[in-house]
């Protein structure tokens, strides 16, 4: 069987556009999210708990979460707060405006003493630890 050129024209576009959607569509764009906008710090034992929020919010129709982790590292009394969210975002129809938080947690064997965080948002946190049983320190800096 031969097709004629209208046809072929018709089967190339068909087969590049079910290229481009199997490349990039269907599967979504993933994202990596660093800034993180708030912390919240407790203790457990001798240890400083801290659960950091991402910039980001997810879509419950759009978004899954891949990964999130985070790190704390001491030095001359600052606590400094890294870590990253890994986002896998639909690429193609419309998505829900609700926002579900990004979190991760991350602990750090400490002294008993009052340490700064660092690495949220544009300020720093002056925690006390421990802190007292049954509550938390936390701090907003984002939008």
């Amino acid at each position: 069987m031969r097709l004629d050129s209208a046809a072929m024209i018709r089967l190339r576009a068909a087969l590049l556009l079910a290229l481009t959607l199997g490349l990039v569509g269907c599967g979504g764009v993933e994202s990596m999210v660093t800034e993180i906008n708030e912390a919240c710090v407790t203790s457990d034992g001798d240890a400083v708990v801290v659960v950091a929020r991402f910039a980001d919010c997810l879509s419950s129709s759009c978004d899954t979460l891949e990964s999130a982790r985070c790190e704390l590292a001491l030095e001359d009394g600052i606590i400094t707060v890294t870590g990253e969210a890994v986002i896998r975002s639909k690429q193609f129809g419309a998505c829900t405006s609700d926002c579900g938080l990004v979190e991760a947690t991350c602990t750090l064997e400490l002294p008993p003493g009052d340490y700064t965080l660092a690495g949220v948002g544009e300020a720093d946190m002056v925690i006390s630890h421990p802190v007292p049983e049954g509550s938390e320190q936390c701090e907003a800096f984002g939008p």
